[in-house]
């Protein structure tokens, strides 16, 4: 079956579209609802139907028949795989991070067992890399029957507390489990507004509807009931807070009352208000009280007079004191948080990207503010202003934020019902970073465990795949255009712009420079490329004069020498060595033969072909060039496949070790990935943030590396092994304690990562 029409095919004969619509279906595969229609025709062509004018469950009988019954179980696992991926891509798009990891990671697994081809390993890998590289909820606590109104987390770090509509409490472990479910009885008010944690963790304050304030005495390891204590309002509750010493608890109301007293009971004081409280918080040394009421906030003593009124102008919804007490941070339902600089006097407005935010919180360390919106979106922001990140997945307003004490995880409450836990650290893609200068061409190490990066700093640095540095290689004196390791993995060579090759020879762990090659006008000036033939003995190099000079590395001078019309841009050996392609910025590329020291010609593209790269068998030839596409030629000169998709001139092109995908860089800043098997785009990569220079697959083909002018090297994990024991690292908890993972999901990863 056509690729086109198969991916109609997983989209109609999965059962859980049969309530959707050709519109709704071609949606899901970015397609528009005529060629959606035009390939579905097709398939029923393919498929041996003579007509689609029947029932669907008609349908899918014919299927399961036709389809499913008759191929091969490796077929069978291959279309399960390329489901899952679709499915992956989907719950991706809508958001659903865990659900999308967690079909990716399915599909590694029976990658794990079948026979495939080489576009669905790759895809399937790249989808897996592309969610587990920029997955950021933790996890999803799902158990309370009604929306998420308030979470708190312990001092420890090591529990949630969370306050529901249903009128619980709960409190769960890190990892998701559920240890107790916290209920008054008496006198049977529902929904609970606000949960919050005493500075020592062994109580808990939570806010009724009814105007009730419980402190439960907590006990987790024990089966026994907590023990309680009851303060109570005239009306709803909204907001509780601990002073910092754990001594005394301020609460306020619907009706702008404010009540402080002593944990134990013996103590109570009451102020009023003229308008409801909508956000409560003791400053650091206890001493003053912050009030959010209507658009302004106030700070009061502890016996309610009033010391200082800060105007927002929106009404407000939280207030918080920084950890010494200098700065206040309150945010609007308007789309505004306020920094207040509370010695100087001084503010300053954060626009919050939402107009109706529903929820803030501050980290302990001051650095990161958190907001949220009634779209149930969350914002990461610096106390500058500076968005960081963005959470999205609640399909309701959230309602409450917390940061833990390390700051590494927020956990977000929402009226969708659940409570979900987002990491502000993502798994770390390997970015190489030593360079000051844009990084011009990389090369990985025949045994694939060293990458050598050339760069405009004049340095070539030599790393290991896990990212350190191992050794920066000095001596040349302008910009190092080319670097490529030798077939034995023992020799380096180095190529800078002014005419000067160096050859390294490594020494132990260490490269040292044993020859230096200083080219002349008469042979090679203003080097553009250089490229070392397939059993290391020549190097190709090629000029802004239009000269290519073959070198033989054991000479002083070149062996050959010649000379065509406009600049040769890039150089690349046939793997049999007898022939060399040259990439021209006339948009030509020409094949020099050497056994008959001839050149042959032909008009490649439109623009400068700025790279070239011969298939592992030698039979094919790829360019990229500047009119952003990517050719694909026989070496009679005739074009097999035009690969558009690139936004901006094309940079660099190699194969895979098998010859089977093919890689481009380019100047939109991406690295795109494109089957040879079925001609079509497999996926972007993003990452950089400048032009992509030089892409280069490791031999065994489980990384591709790429270089761009912001100076990095980015190594892309392509091994799927390594892959599915990050995935099954970060679902492990979710897949332990989520209630709507199915039993045999549990076990999804038995066997893989570090944990057991």
């Amino acid at each position: 079956m056509k690729p086109a029409a198969r991916k109609v095919f997983l989209v109609e004969s999965d059962p859980d579209n049969r309530g959707k619509g050709d519109k709704d279906r071609a949606k899901d595969l970015g397609m528009s609802e005529a060629a959606y229609k035009r390939q579905k025709t097709s398939m029923y062509q393919q498929l041996g139907f003579q007509s689609e004018g029947h029932k669907r469950e008609d349908f899918l009988h014919q299927l399961e028949e036709k389809f499913w019954k008759s191929p091969s179980e490796q077929e069978r696992r291959r279309l399960e795989i390329e489901q899952l991926n679709s499915l992956s891509q989907s719950l991706f798009s809508s958001n659903d991070q865990l659900g999308a990891l967690l079909a990716a990671v399915k599909a590694g697994r029976k990658l794990q067992d079948t026979e495939a081809p080489d576009d669905i390993k790759i895809q399937t890998v790249c989808r897996l890399q592309q969610i587990l590289f920029t997955v950021r909820e933790r996890n999803r606590f799902q158990g309370h029957g009604a929306g998420v109104t308030s979470v708190s987390f312990s001092p420890d770090g090591q529990i949630l507390a969370s306050a529901s509509e249903d009128g619980t409490v709960r409190l769960w472990s890190i990892g998701g489990t559920l240890l107790k479910t916290l209920k008054h009885n008496n006198d049977g008010f529902v929904k609970v507004w606000n949960v919050k944690f005493s500075p020592n963790g062994k109580m808990l304050a939570s806010a009724y509807q009814s105007g009730k304030i419980i402190i439960w005495k907590l006990n987790i390891d024990t089966n026994n009931g907590p023990e309680f204590s009851i303060l109570e309002h005239d009306s709803c509750v909204h907001n509780v807070s601990f002073s910092p010493d754990g001594q005394m608890l301020a609460s306020s109301d619907h009706q702008g009352t404010v009540k402080l007293g002593s944990i134990d009971g013996n103590k109570q004081d009451t102020f009023k208000r003229q308008n409801g409280i909508e956000s409560i918080s003791f400053s650091p040394d206890g001493q003053v009280i912050a009030l959010a009421i209507r658009d302004r906030v106030e700070l009061c003593n502890l016996n309610g007079t009033n010391r200082q009124t800060l105007i927002h102008g929106k009404p407000v919804i939280s207030v918080s004191f920084s950890s010494d007490g200098q700065t206040l941070v309150s945010a609007s339902d308007g789309g505004t948080a306020v920094i207040w600089s509370l010695a100087r006097d001084e503010w300053q407005t954060i626009p919050l990207q939402s107009d109706f935010i529903t929820a803030m919180s501050l980290s302990l360390d001051d650095q990161v503010l958190a907001s949220a919106d009634y779209d149930g979106i969350v914002r990461l922001w610096t106390i500058d202003g500076t968005e960081l990140q963005t959470f999205q997945g609640h399909t309701g307003a959230v309602s409450s934020l917390a940061f833990s004490p390390d700051t590494q995880t927020l956990a977000s409450a929402s009226a969708d019902g659940t409570l979900r836990l987002w990491s502000l650290s993502s798994n770390k893609r390997q970015t190489f970073r030593g360079h000051s200068e844009p990084v011009n061409n990389i090369s990985f190490s025949p045994d694939s465990l060293l990458i050598g990066s050339a760069s405009l700093d004049q340095t070539v640095r030599i790393w290991s795949i896990d990212g350190t540095e191992l050794e920066a290689l000095l001596g040349h004196e302008d910009s190092v255009e080319s670097v490529k390791f030798c077939s034995n993995g023992q020799m380096l060579v180095s190529a800078c712009y002014f005419a000067t090759v160096k050859l390294w020879k490594r020494d132990g762990e260490k490269f040292k420079n044993f020859k230096t090659l200083k080219l002349n006008s008469r042979d090679v000036y203003c080097l553009s490329s250089m490229n070392l033939s397939p059993d290391g003995q020549s190097i190709a190099l090629s000029d802004a004069r239009g000269r290519v000079a073959i070198w033989d590395i054991k000479e002083k001078f070149p062996k050959t020498i010649k000379t065509f019309e406009g600049i040769v841009l890039d150089v690349s050996f046939n793997p049999d060595g007898q022939t060399l392609a040259l990439a021209c910025d006339k948009g030509t590329v020409g094949l020099w033969n050497f056994d008959t020291n001839e050149v042959k010609t032909f008009q490649a593209h439109g623009e400068a072909v700025n790279s070239l790269s011969f298939s592992p068998d030698g039979k094919i030839l790829a360019s990229a060039s500047r009119d952003r596409n990517v050719g694909l030629w026989s070496l009679d000169g005739s074009l097999l496949q035009t690969f558009q998709g690139h936004s901006s001139w094309v940079n660099s092109v190699c194969f895979s070790p098998n010859g089977q995908i093919l890689a481009s860089g380019s100047n939109d800043e991406t690295v795109k990935v494109w089957s040879l098997n079925d001609r079509q785009l497999l996926h972007t990569f993003r990452g950089h943030t400048d032009n992509v220079n030089s892409v280069s697959f490791s031999a065994d083909g489980k990384m591709l590396a790429s270089a761009s002018d912001d100076g990095t090297v980015i190594l892309w994990n392509l091994d799927l092994e390594n892959l599915l024991v990050g995935g099954c690292n970060w679902l492990r908890d979710y897949l332990k304690t989520n209630p709507n993972v199915s039993e045999r999901d549990r076990h999804l990863c038995d066997g893989i990562g570090t944990k057991q």
